[in-house]
């Protein structure tokens, strides 16, 4: 016999209702964690780019962390590297995401890589096929996210040639 489910709200139930429905063995309930703060996510991405420090070029080895710090402190892209409510493995940040940007700036000698697999070795600690892995050369799917990037180097060069 196959059971279905079916999300309700919670507003509008009785005590005496939710009992009964428990009762009767007909209530599941799901935990769900409380949503990280963009502070955590902030803190989170920090440490997580911070393992690939070393793959910093020359030019970038000393402006790493405040590349990314411009990085973090964007509206634009703060919201995207929050995770999503339907995330199942990224639930700490959207990684996916932190893989697009590092991609990027890859493309852009940021990052001297001489191998995908050695980049996602050093981020993930996994040798084996990842799912990460594609999308560190897909780049944006907006141009707003790519001009938004380009600004914030922009910033970074300037700071850098002065």
């Amino acid at each position: 016999m196959r059971v279905r489910t079916k999300k309700l709200p919670v507003e509008g139930w009785t005590a005496k209702q939710v009992l009964t429905l428990w009762r009767q063995e007909r209530l599941r309930y799901e935990v769900y964690e409380d949503e990280v703060t963009e502070e955590e996510v902030r803190n989170n991405v920090r440490a997580y780019v911070r393992r690939i420090s070393t793959l910093a070029t020359e030019e970038y080895r000393n402006w790493v962390d405040e590349l990314w710090s411009e990085i973090l402190n964007d509206r634009h892209f703060m919201r995207q590297l929050m995770p999503s409510q339907k995330a199942r493995r990224c639930r700490t940040m959207d990684k996916y995401m932190v893989i697009r940007i590092i991609g990027v700036l890859t493309a852009k000698k940021v990052y001297s890589v001489s191998s995908n697999v050695q980049l996602i070795f050093m981020l993930e600690g996994e040798e084996d096929e990842n799912t990460y892995r594609p999308f560190l050369g897909l780049g944006f799917q907006s141009r707003k996210d790519k001009r938004q990037l380009e600004k914030i180097l922009e910033i970074i060069n300037r700071k850098r040639n002065c």
